[in-house]
């Protein structure tokens, strides 16, 4: 069964994903702010994560770059209620998988865990424009 991490500083929405892709067949872990999930991380078995970009002690985006730099291969789907070009732009640049505007749809977030788990899932395109590929 695959084990996915989900970091949230809402604990209501830790508590209803987790619920959701509990129920979808996948085994989660929760954590409340990046330096709890990194400890987790660290300590666990995760073969996906997917985490909020906006939260105390350690952000999502610091998140991304440290789990990254732990394990390349790590997918981090990125998600947020505030969405910003600058959150955008560093979810692409820092390479996570792709990013979610909350609320989101429980369809889409099955196909978009399962193409990440997918060995040879590719990087979503996002249709945005960054100095690297103009």
């Amino acid at each position: 069964m695959k084990r996915i991490l989900i970091v949230d500083d809402d604990i209501i929405t830790c508590q209803q994903l987790g619920e959701t892709l509990r129920s979808l067949g996948y085994e989660t872990i929760t954590a409340h702010d990046g330096q709890e999930a990194l400890e987790v991380f660290d300590t666990d078995r995760i073969d996906l994560v997917i985490a909020d970009i906006i939260m105390p002690n350690l952000s999502g985006t610091e998140l991304l770059k440290k789990i990254h730099q732990r394990n390349r291969n790590i997918r981090v789907i990125m998600m947020t209620g505030i969405p910003t070009r600058e959150s955008i732009l560093d979810t692409i640049e820092h390479e996570g998988f792709t990013y979610l505007t909350k609320p989101i749809q429980i369809e889409t977030m099955k196909y978009l865990i399962d193409r990440a788990l997918e060995p040879s899932g590719a990087l979503l395109e996002t249709g945005i424009k960054t100095s690297k590929n103009n």
